[in-house]
Formats: C-alpha cells, structure tokens, sequence
C-alpha cells in the first residue's frame, strides 16, 4: 500500500526520464505532508519557496523542489533557515498562480482556498477537517440556581400546590395549621389532638422530612459535582444559548444560511480573540488550528502553575462548514495521469482519512492533561455548601428570635394585665 512518500518518490523517480531541470511540488503544511516535506527535503539538500511569499533560500541547486505553504510553515521554515514575508490571499495573487499554472512554471498546488482556472485541472477529494464554533466556557452556577436545581420546575408546582391544599383542609378541619406544624412541630400526644389529625400531622412530618433529606443530599452533590452548566457538544445545543459568533461578512453570509443561526451571527471580525477568556462571544476556526491552541493553552497553564487549570474555552465538536481538499495540476505537467491515479488509490484505501484524523488521536491523548470538571472536591469549591448552609442558620437564628419576642411580649403583656 502506497504512502505520500513513496507516492511522491514515486513521481519524481519518473520525472528522471524526462527533460526537467525543476520539479515544483506546492502544498500546504497539512499534518500528513509534514513528513513528506521533510524526507523530500533531506534528498534534495534545500527547499526553495517561490516569490510570492518573498522567500529566499540559502543555496539554489541546478535541479530543486520547490515546497510553498499557504497556511502556517513555520517549523519547515526554521528547521530550513528560510526567511519569509506572508501574503494574504487576494485576487492578484490567485491569477498569479494560475499564470504560473498555465506556464508549467508550478505543477501542482494543494490549498483549500485556491480556485483554479479553466487553464488547469482541478481534483477534488473530501475534506475531514472543517471549522469549529470556539465559544466561552460555561460560567458557575448562582446560589438561587443551586436552590432551585435539585427539583423540576414542575415538582415545584406540585409540591406548591399540595401545600396550599393540605393547609386549607388543614386549617379547616384541624386545630393546628399544617405550614407551622411541618416548619416547628406540634405536640402530637396532646389530649386537645383527635387520632385523624395526629395521623395526617404525622405522615405529613414524614413526607416532610424525607423530602427534606432528598432535597439537602442531592443539593450538596450538584453543588460539589456540577458547579457548571454542560457546555454544548454539538451545533443544535449551541443555538439553544444566546452566545453571539462574530465571523467576518462572508463567513457570516454562508453560515447564516443555516437555519437557526442568523441570529447568532454578527458580521465583526475579531482578531483579539484569546484562550485566556474575557470575551462573551464565539468565534469560528479550523478545527486542527483551534485544538493546538486548545491543548497548548493547556500545556501553557500546566508548565506555569503546575497543576490543570480549567479552560476559559470551549470547542463544540460537531464541524459546522467542511472545505474540499483541492489538488490542481498544471496541463503541462505530464505526470498528472500518475498523480491522479496514485492519489486516488491513496484517498480510496483509508490513508488520507487515517493520517487527517492523525492529529485529533493525538490531541484525545493529550486531553487526559485537561482539568476534569468536579472530579475532585476541595474546602473552596464547597463555598457554595458553606453559603447555603450559613443562610439556613440565619433564617433558623431570625426565627428563633422572632418567636423568642413574641413570648417575651405575650409573658409581659399577661403580667401587666
């Protein structure tokens, strides 16, 4: 089974039959082709980058491999003390390409953002890689959401409602009222308490104190295990939010025609976006290029710190736009049948999906150094325990006081009269 290299040494060990004094091989950096750029440079003794990214090399041989990457070629650039100014992507610069397309000057280009002429052949494979939504993390819990979370807003209501009715029978039909005998008790061996009372006061208690119980132990567990709302893990949950993505306008355009995103989209390109947080919007990147930074801030506060510090990210798996991988080849390229066919064996055997979903292994591996949310409980993240259990002594201390003047009033007032 073929790889890219062998693939490539395969071209250029038949181009030795043929009349060329410079073989031009233009690819961008894509993690698959960084091995490939390497091998092919070290038999070649340099690389050579063409003028439009204003590069000049150190020596330049009779015969050379030209490699030109339109994204992020740094490590190549150093590794080979090459000095590069960048182009951004204008519509000269494309018609510059494909004259030199036209010319045979350049053989093939692989670059997603590349569109050629009808001067060249294009071929076109399946892209796994798209963009990704880089949106802010999720932020903690409030206390009145804390009180609220252990029961359904409709287990609120029914319990309510209960309340109100057991309290009108109550008030009715019995001597004591139902609210102040589950809140302070009764003397339910008193002579004055009939059996049906005492029976319905006491299974009231009991419901009272078991769901009290309920209510206090799954309070402490969210609070201690999930002090943050999940974040969203696929497209459709990030629109139920109403975090705003600013994409420039012709990103913003395409993804609007989505349903359900035009109201997230606010055309302003932002290029101050951070991983440290601070911003209350999302943003949209590759999905390669946002993980590395993703996984990089991680390794960053790791080193620093010395211990796993929570991201102030978060990148929504699902791949919201995918972009073709385009090959395009040069008419006068005569290895372009070959190419084609090598490729395609390649594309069709698995290999391109396995060395595209390469670098997301990777980065799964990695992501064990990320700090799992809630796994460990320390004294600071049961501030929220300690504060609802400091209002809950307030309120008992309010009305223990409150009742303690009252009898004082009513002991005072009984004796003045």
């Amino acid at each position: 089974m073929l790889s890219t290299l062998s693939l490539l040494e395969r071209i250029l060990l038949e181009a030795n039959s043929i009349p060329i004094e410079t073989y031009t091989f233009v690819a961008t950096d894509e993690p698959f082709f960084r091995a490939v750029i390497d091998g092919l440079a070290g038999r070649c003794n340099t690389l050579m980058v063409p003028m439009f990214n204003n590069a000049v090399p150190l020596y330049v041989p009779n015969r050379q491999l030209v490699v030109v990457g339109a994204d992020n070629i740094n490590t190549t650039m150093l590794r080979w003390q090459l000095i590069t100014i960048r182009a951004e992507a204008t519509v000269e610069l494309m018609q510059w390409f494909n004259k030199q397309l036209e010319n045979g000057e350049i053989h093939i280009i692989l670059d997603r953002s590349f569109r050629a002429d009808l001067n060249s052949v294009s071929h076109v494979l399946p892209e796994m890689n798209g963009a990704c939504l880089v949106i802010p993390k999720t932020q903690k819990y409030k206390v009145l959401q804390h009180l609220l979370r252990p029961l359904q807003a409709t287990s609120w209501i029914a319990l309510t409602v209960m309340l109100l009715v057991g309290s009108y029978l109550a008030n009715r039909y019995f001597k004591n009222s139902l609210p102040a005998t589950l809140m302070f008790g009764a003397d339910l061996n008193s002579s004055t308490i009939s059996r049906t009372e005492r029976t319905v006061l006491f299974a009231s208690l009991l419901v009272f104190f078991i769901l009290s119980e309920a209510y206090q132990a799954k309070l402490l567990a969210l609070m201690s295990s999930c002090r943050y709302p999940p974040d969203p893990k696929t497209v459709a949950e990030f629109l139920q939010t109403d975090i705003m993505l600013h994409l420039g306008a012709a990103t913003g355009t395409v993804v609007s025609f989505r349903q359900g995103f035009k109201r997230h989209v606010r055309n302003a390109t932002d290029h101050r976006f951070s991983f440290d947080g601070g911003q209350t919007y999302g943003i949209l990147l590759k999905c390669p290029f946002a993980w590395d930074l993703y996984v990089r801030w991680i390794n960053q506060q790791y080193d620093r710190y010395g211990y796993n510090v929570r991201p102030q990210v978060h990148i929504v798996r699902e791949k919201i736009l995918s972009l073709p991988a385009a090959y395009t080849f040069s008419r006068n390229f005569l290895l372009y049948p070959r190419f084609k066919q090598y490729l395609s064996q390649i594309f069709e055997s698995g290999l391109v999906g396995h060395w595209q979903t390469e670098q997301d292994r990777q980065r799964q591996y990695e992501q064990k150094l990320e700090f799992v949310e809630n796994e460990i409980i320390t004294f600071n993240d049961l501030v929220m325990v300690w504060t609802v259990l400091g209002i809950g002594f307030t309120m008992a201390l309010v009305v223990f006081l409150i009742e303690f003047s009252f009898i004082t009033m009513k002991q005072q007032a009984t004796h003045y009269w």
